[in-house]
């Protein structure tokens, strides 16, 4: 059997690897980012790298690109839940030998861990579902991105998405994290099992040029005119019904949305209009992560704000999909 390195910085992705690889009999490799990843090669040499895309630090093309350097007959696999179709170029003209998709479903495992929520009024995400919470949401970001990548003909890179756990007076300066100042926003209610507020954050000046490479419209200085304030709230409307659609489906549960409603305003204003704002709640979770379309100034974030009333729902739906990764066939992975 082979000797494989699974390049991933997520421990979940890893331990779900692992579990298949050693089931069908492989020696398997483990490293948590790019550089952990080229010492890894250059020391044990194994016959194949299966290497994430979105990592901090290093990203996947650019481990892939070294790695080639090092060793021109390196064999990579991407395994990636970014579907833009530049991502598939980019992996050949690197050399890669096929690009995977993650589709993390299956059977049913046993729960990553349990939420220190009970008894206790302090709200704390274990390791385990941060990391699980951090891997669902980078696979609804990334179909997002793809659709946005489709909507503007370029190429979206996306950050490793964040998740933390904010006290409502600290939620603004989570958000700012993100984006600051004047902020040009698409907000969108959903609930259902889990509810809470979809956003599409961007400053002024990558709304109207996300506008500009969409519809060719400049938008004079300082302000947008109505008809790009509908293309955003429209653009707003399918990303974020990409991203809660896909979230909906690893969760296996159903979302209702209201229509999305463009905010141009700072944020500390935008934030008094969120749902879970009006719940009387303490704490929210923020999932979230910075994007930028190739070759323009647009730069922005996706987020979706929780309040703790969804908190012990989302967190039980997180065990179940994260149980069913587990647990996901090895005929599946065998070809």
């Amino acid at each position: 059997m082979a000797r494989l390195l699974v390049v991933d910085d997520s421990t979940l992705s890893r331990k779900i690897s692992r579990q298949i690889l050693d089931g069908m009999g492989h020696e398997v490799l483990e490293a948590g980012d790019g550089i952990a990843a080229l010492e890894c090669y250059f020391l044990e040499k194994p016959d194949l790298v299966l290497l994430d895309i979105t990592m901090k630090g290093m990203n996947g093309i650019e481990v892939l690109s070294k790695l080639r350097e090092m060793d021109a007959e390196a064999r990579v696999v991407i395994a990636t839940a970014d579907v833009q179709r530049s991502t598939r170029t980019l992996t050949q003209e690197g050399g890669g030998e096929r690009l995977r998709f993650k589709a993390l479903d299956g059977g049913r495992g046993d729960d990553c861990g349990r939420c220190r929520t009970e008894g206790s009024s302090v709200m704390e995400l274990t390791e385990q579902h941060r990391d699980a919470l951090a891997e669902l949401i980078n696979i609804a970001f990334s179909r997002t991105a793809a659709s946005l990548s489709d909507l503007t003909q370029n190429r979206v890179e996306l950050e490793v998405p964040e998740v933390a756990l904010y006290s409502i007076d600290k939620l603004e300066a989570g958000l700012r994290k993100f984006v600051s100042g004047e902020v040009a926003s698409v907000h969108q209610i959903f609930s259902g099992p889990v509810a809470g507020d979809g956003l599409l954050l961007m400053n002024h000046d990558g709304a109207a040029e996300l506008v500009h490479l969409l519809t060719g419209e400049d938008a004079p200085s300082g302000r947008l005119r109505s008809s790009a304030k509908e293309v955003l709230s429209e653009i707003g409307n399918i990303l974020l019904n990409a991203c809660m659609g896909i979230f909906g489906d690893l969760l296996e549960v159903r979302f209702t949305f209201t229509v999305p409603r463009l905010h141009l305003e700072a944020l500390g204003n935008l934030l008094d209009s969120l749902v879970i704002g009006k719940e009387g709640l303490k704490h929210a979770l923020v999932a979230g992560a910075m994007f930028r379309v190739q070759n323009s100034e647009v730069t922005g974030c996706l987020a979706i704000v929780l309040g703790v009333d969804s908190f012990e729902r989302l967190v039980h739906g997180v065990d179940e999909w994260a149980g069913r990764a587990t647990s996901f066939p090895r005929a599946k992975m065998a070809e």
